[in-house]
Formats: structure tokens, sequence, C-alpha cells
């Protein structure tokens, strides 16, 4: 029970969960980002959309040939007499 007692004792001395709700301000004012911010932001998020595509476009078409393949493979050993 002292270790639990501890651990709420340096949790509250610590800040807790942060201060009380009446002195947190009701609309906490954001902070404006710069052109620059958003250019950066922007290339950043274009890009990854971008690498999810061509992710996701090899998947698919790995799946695909595979896929294929596999038909071929079976119409082949079906024409050959093979089981």
């Amino acid at each position: 029970m002292g270790f639990v007692a501890n651990c709420v004792y340096l949790f509250h001395w610590a800040g807790g969960l942060g201060p009380p709700w009446h002195v947190i301000p009701a609309v906490a004012p954001l902070p404006i980002p710069k052109p620059v911010d958003n250019i950066i932001f922007s290339a950043l998020s274009l890009l990854a959309f971008g690498l999810l595509l061509a992710v996701s476009g090899g998947i698919l078409y790995l799946t695909v040939a595979e896929w294929r393949d596999r038909r071929r493979r079976e119409r082949d050993r079906r024409e050959s007499g093979r089981p």
C-alpha cells in the first residue's frame, strides 16, 4: 500500500492531470502557422499520399500478376495432361 501512496503523491506533486479546469482559458489561442510551414506540411502530406498510392499499386500489381501466373500454370498443367 505504501508504494501506491507514494505513486499518487508523486503524481500530484508533478502536476497530476494538469491545472484545474477553472485555470484553463475557455478558448486557448492557437498559433498562426507561417506560410513556409504550410508549404512544408503540404509537400510532406502530398509525398506521403504519393508513397501510399505507389505501395498500394505495387501490391495490387503483384497480386494480379501472381493470380494470372497461377491460372496460366494450371491451364498448362491441364493441357499437358499432368496432375
